[in-house]
C-alpha cells in the first residue's frame, strides 16, 4: 500500500516528465495526457485523414497496437514516429486491471539527426578510401577483416565477399624477402 503522499508524488512525475505520456482505454479513446503530450498535440494536432482521428504524433495503427497490447498482455516497443522535424519512440504497455494501455514516448529527433550526419560522413569516407590508389584493410579485434579497398583486393587476389570476414594474416601474406623469414603478421604486432 502507498501513502497519499506517495501517490501524489507518482503523479507528479508523470505530469512533469518530459516524455510524452498518455493513456487509452480499451476502445482507443484517450483518457490522460501530460502536459508534454498535449504541447504535442497543439503543435502536430491530428491526422484527419484516418479512419479516426488520432494525434499525429501518435502510430497510425495505434488502435491495432492498443488491442494487440490487450489481447497478448504483453508491451510494444520502439513504434518509431516521425512528424515535420520530430521523431518519437513509442512504447505500449496493457494495464490488465483497468482493460488500458499507457504510452509513452522520447524525442529521438536529435538521435536521427546524428544517425543522418553519420551515415553521409560514412558515404563519404567509404567513397575516398574505394577510389585512392593505396591498399586499406580495416580488421576488427579478432584481426577478421571488415573492410577491403579495390587496391587491397587487387594485391590480395581475394574478391570482397571472400576476403572480409576472415582472418587478416589467411588473405594477406606479408612476407620478408630479404630475410625469407615466415610470413610477418603485421595486424599482431599493431
Amino acid at each position: 500500500n502507498h501513502s497519499e503522499r506517495e501517490l501524489q508524488r507518482l503523479a507528479l512525475y508523470a505530469e512533469l516528465n518530459p516524455s510524452l505520456i498518455t493513456e487509452f482505454d480499451s476502445t482507443g479513446l484517450m483518457h490522460y495526457s501530460n502536459p508534454a503530450m498535449m504541447e504535442q498535440i497543439v503543435n502536430y494536432g491530428y491526422d484527419l485523414e484516418g479512419s479516426v482521428d488520432l494525434p499525429a504524433v501518435l502510430p497510425k495503427n495505434t488502435h491495432e497496437l492498443i488491442n494487440q497490447c490487450l489481447s497478448d498482455g504483453k508491451t510494444i516497443n520502439n513504434i518509431e514516429v516521425c512528424s515535420n522535424e520530430h521523431c518519437f519512440l513509442w512504447h505500449f504497455h496493457p494495464v490488465m486491471e483497468g482493460s488500458s494501455v499507457q504510452a509513452y514516448a522520447v524525442d529521438i529527433s536529435d538521435r536521427k539527426k546524428i544517425e543522418a550526419i553519420l551515415y553521409e560522413e560514412k558515404e563519404r569516407f567509404l567513397v575516398t578510401l574505394n577510389s585512392i590508389m593505396d591498399s586499406v584493410i580495416t580488421v576488427d579485434i579478432n584481426q577478421n577483416i571488415c573492410f577491403i579497398n579495390p587496391d587491397a583486393i587487387r594485391l590480395s587476389g581475394y574478391n570482397k565477399e571472400k576476403a572480409e570476414g576472415k582472418v587478416f594474416k589467411d588473405v594477406i601474406k606479408i612476407l620478408n624477402v630479404n630475410a625469407r623469414e615466415e610470413p610477418v603478421n603485421i595486424v599482431h604486432t599493431c
